[in-house]
Formats: C-alpha cells, structure tokens, sequence
C-alpha cells in the first residue's frame, strides 16, 4: 500500500462520534477501490465493501476539498457530503477521507418553519388595513436589516457598529418621534445616556 491509513481511522472515529448519530465517515483506498474503515455508518457498507468511486465527476476546490456535494442515502434520505484526496508517498491520490452528513432531518424543520412561516397575501392586506406600520414596527425593521446585512447580531456589533446603526436610525428621522429614544435604548439594551453618546459620535461623523 502506497499510504498508511491507520492514523485516519482515529480521525474517522472522532468526527462520528461527535457528530452522532447525523454523519458517516468513509476511509477509501483507491488502489483496491474498497472502503478500509466507516465510522458511524448508515448506509449499510461496512469495511471492504467495494467503494464504487467516481473521482471523475467531481471537482476539487481550493485546499483539496471536494464538495460540499448531495447525494442520496439507500432509503431516501438527503446527504452532504465533502470528501479530501489523501496523497500517496508517491505524490498521487491514493486515498479518499469521505464525509456524510444526514441532513434530512434539517430538511424537514425547514419545511415546517417555511410553513409556520407562511402568510397569505390576502392575510397580509387585510391586517395592513387593521393594523397600520408603527414607528416601533419600523425600527424593528431598520435594526434588524442592519445586522442582516453584516450576518450578525447584536451582541455582536462592535461599537464602531453601534454608532453606524444610531446614524442609520436618525437618518430614517426616529429620533424626532417622542419617546422613540427610549424604545430605541431598550431595543439595544443600553442606557438612553449610552445611546445619546453614541448619536452624538454619529453626528459629529456626519456633520
């Protein structure tokens, strides 16, 4: 054998256990086209079973890594999978590390919530008549589009952050609604003096 594959099988072993009982791990040998070792298996192979590999359709990105990549578990479930050539002392590809992970499960609570998550049109003019837009709704809104765009939350913001979000509310003019300082604190979790400073540093930014 052209690699030794004893220290993968530990690897193998970790990131199944971890990750159980969601994730399968596949050692391949290219040589022999068998699996040497599966950790965590749900796909009813064990070791020795022929790998059935076909390197030719897919396609190595930056680092070595192949995928991420579906495929399709015997019973029907949706796998993701990536996969990492192991080189040969030689220099060629001589192994395969393969990882599979379940994700079928995440599939269905995404439909769930698509579901729960789902509002008629119809419903929406209706309760857009019933109830109009409030300021409040509104800097909800301003806020949370804020931390979207930086895939972030608020604990997370930087104080440099903090104040980009103040300016960004006083150039929507909430500021000059009574008692819109004080929902505004309380949405940020801060004190109204804490607040008050930080649209201070704005302004003076943006004079």
């Amino acid at each position: 054998m052209r690699w030794d594959p004893t220290p993968y099988f530990a690897i193998a072993d970790a990131m199944a256990l971890l990750l159980k009982p969601q994730a399968e791990v596949v050692v391949h040998d290219i040589d022999s086209d068998r699996i040497l070792h599966i950790a965590g298996a749900f796909s009813r192979r064990r070791a020795g079973d022929p790998s059935l590999n076909d390197l030719g359709t897919l396609t190595a990105t930056e680092g070595g890594v192949i995928g991420p990549y579906g495929k399709t578990n015997f019973d029907g479930r949706a796998l993701k999978s990536v996969s990492v050539p192991i080189m040969g002392q030689d220099g060629q590809l001589a192994g395969l590390f393969c990882i599979n992970l379940d994700v079928s499960a995440f599939a269905e609570v995404q439909a769930v919530l698509e579901r729960l998550m789902l509002i008629p049109s119809a419903t929406v003019q209706t309760a857009e008549r019933m109830f109009p837009t409030d300021w409040r709704e509104q800097i909800n809104v301003e806020i949370a589009e804020f931390l979207g765009a930086r895939n972030a939350s608020l604990a997370g913001l930087t104080t440099h952050d903090l104040v980009e979000l103040t300016a960004a509310l006083d150039d929507r003019g909430f500021f000059s609604i009574r008692k819109a300082a004080d929902y505004i604190a309380a949405a940020l979790g801060v004190s109204r003096a804490t607040l008050y400073k930080r649209l201070s540093a704005a302004r003076n930014a943006n004079p």
